[in-house]
């Protein structure tokens, strides 16, 4: 098998586990680890130490010494979402949701940035130069953006000017908006308009049915999901 189709140390133990019907909490118990901690060996985004790695070969009957790394690249994500462009009614429930997602990416990346999960009102506002200042130093030190959309919007919403700069300097940019939900014209197959133009990034754009949808399936992809690399064994151990 050549080396950029092996399999990463994490994806053998998450073929091993399911293959025998275990589900990671179960396993994580079992290492006495967190679910939390699991899911970022398995992702590569951290490496378990020695001993738990022999746990591991133990229990599933597995030989990956020597294969557990680091992912080969940084996998920073900005998570853009409206706050203040909803429904004062649904700002609540959507920042739930959002976190809900924001937790799922937070297990299969390095970093996540998500600075407007605070703000559900005016009142949560600091002065504006500041708080654009603060977002705007996280969004250039990111690998990556994720925009999450679970609400219809009412009004003006900055996380669509965010998602604008992400796709000026060419960053990895995934989109999920729930089915049914106005889009502005232009996200309308974006992806593939991106995809033939040099100036855009390759980015992906979802309609989910909700926010469990966009958890299960970055459980399933891991950060590839996102646009990063699955690094291989080979990338893993250089």
């Amino acid at each position: 098998m050549s080396a950029e189709f092996q399999e990463t140390a994490g994806e053998v133990v998450k073929r091993a586990l399911s293959e025998r019907s275990m589900k990671h909490l179960v396993f994580a118990r079992d290492l006495d680890a967190a679910s939390s901690t699991l899911s970022k060996w398995l992702n590569g985004t951290r490496v378990p130490p020695e001993k738990v790695q022999e746990q591991i070969d133990t229990l599933l009957d597995l030989d990956l010494s020597g294969t557990w790394g680091l992912s080969s690249s940084p996998s920073t994500v900005f998570v853009s979402a409206p706050g203040q462009g909803l429904r004062s009614k649904d700002r609540a429930e959507h920042r739930d949701q959002v976190l809900k997602v924001v937790t799922a990416i937070d297990k299969v990346v390095d970093t996540v940035h998500c600075p407007g999960s605070k703000i559900l009102g005016p009142k949560d506002f600091g002065a504006p130069d500041v708080m654009t200042k603060q977002s705007m130093e996280l969004l250039a030190e990111s690998d990556a953006l994720v925009y999450l959309q679970f609400a219809e919007l009412a009004g003006p919403t900055g996380s669509l000017v965010e998602l604008g700069i992400a796709l000026g300097r060419k960053m990895r940019v995934t989109i999920f908006v729930q089915e049914g939900l106005d889009r502005p014209l232009l996200m309308n197959s974006f992806e593939r308009v991106a995809a033939r133009l040099s100036m855009l990034p390759n980015a992906r754009n979802y309609s989910v049915q909700s926010p469990d949808e966009v958890v299960q399936w970055l459980q399933n992809g891991g950060r590839h999901l996102l646009g990063f690399k699955r690094p291989s064994t080979t990338e893993l151990l250089s």
